[in-house]
Parts: structure tokens; sequence; C-alpha cells
């Protein structure tokens, strides 16, 4: 009887340890993967609208006649201080919103599976080697999963849950103005939860 525990547990210990391999290697082919993706690519994985993130960035604090929100192109800026152009910072903003995805998942145990594979899709990849906006969005609406399960699971209550959730919603908004849908629907979504509560307790 001893034996098969023990037996059960190297099993486990094993199981465990392939798994984190496994988790550790996507992260890194993965990584691999984003940087080659735009340093293959005859364009750099840039656009037209590319262009006008990485101008605006580079005249900033002026402002110039463009509608895009300040969140991407400051995120650019930011790591222009450092050494790197225009192009090469926004790289760098795709690089770090991974590892950031990534490392967040980890630390709070939030789906940390789901997360490494979902990275490691075509579709994403293409994303964190691109000069867009979708990239910068992509943790915020992380945090806005996590702090809204938190709120559902009435793990972060009243004064608290609507700070956090409100800071993510004005964060989302600053990064792409497409975010005004996610903000309905929460709001829509916080209505119909309160009139269920008001309902109960009359």
């Amino acid at each position: 009887m001893q034996n098969f525990a023990i037996c059960n547990l190297i099993t486990t210990i094993l199981m465990k340890f392939k798994e984190r391999t496994i988790q550790i290697s996507m992260i890194i082919i993965t990584l691999m993967m984003i940087i080659l993706r735009f340093l293959l690519n005859e364009k750099g994985r840039t656009s037209p609208d590319s262009i006008r993130y990485m101008r605006f960035a580079h005249v900033f604090p002026t402002i110039d006649n463009t509608t895009t929100p300040l969140g991407y192109p400051l995120s650019i800026k930011f790591f222009t201080f450092f050494g790197p152009d225009e192009f090469w910072s926004s790289k760098i903003v795709g690089i770090g919103v991974f590892l950031f995805i990534i490392f967040f998942a980890w630390k709070k145990k939030f789906f940390f599976k789901e997360t490494v594979v979902f990275c490691a899709l075509f579709s994403f990849l293409s994303i964190f080697s691109y000069t867009m906006s979708e990239a910068l969005i992509l943790p915020f609406v992380l945090l806005f999963l996590y702090i809204s399960s938190l709120i559902i699971e009435g793990k972060l209550k009243n004064g608290k849950a609507i700070f956090y959730l409100s800071l993510t919603l004005i964060a989302l908004y600053n990064v792409r103005y497409s975010s005004l849908f996610i903000m309905a629907g929460t709001g829509l979504f916080g209505l119909v939860s309160w009139k269920r509560q008001y309902a109960k307790a009359l």
C-alpha cells in the first residue's frame, strides 16, 4: 500500500514537471516567433495606421489632428526615452504586453494554462508583433476580466469594486475607442445585477 502511494506521488510529480516544461517551452517559442514575425516581414509588421501612431508618439506633446486615443502612442513615446526609435519602441511594447499577460495570469493563478495556449495562437502572436493598439488593449482586457471575476465572486465589493472597475474601463477607452461597447455592456450588466439585488431585498 505504501509503495503504491509512493508510485502515485512520483507519477504526479513527473506529470507536473512535464506540464511545466511544456508551458515554459511554449512561452519561449511564442516569444521567439513574435520577434521573428516582425524581423522577417518586409514591412516590419507595420501599416499606414502604424505610421500614424509612431508619428503621434514622435511629435508628442504636440497634438496633431488625429483622433487616435493617447494610450498606445504614449506607451511608444515612453520607451523612446531609453534610446530606441518609435519603430523599435512599438515592438518592445508588443513583447512587454505578451510577457505581462503571461506573468499576471501565472501570479494571480487566473487561467494560466489557457492564457499560455491562447497567446501561442497565430492570431494573437501576430497581434503582439504588429505595431497597432490591439496589442496594448489585451492586458487591460485581462485586468478587466480579472476584476470582474472578483466582483462576481464577491471578493471585491462596494467602493473598491467601483473604483478598480472604473479605472480599468478608463484605461481601455484610452487605448481604443471601441472599448465603449465593453463599457456599455458592463453598465447594462451592473444595472441588471443591481435590480436583482434590489428585488430580493423587497
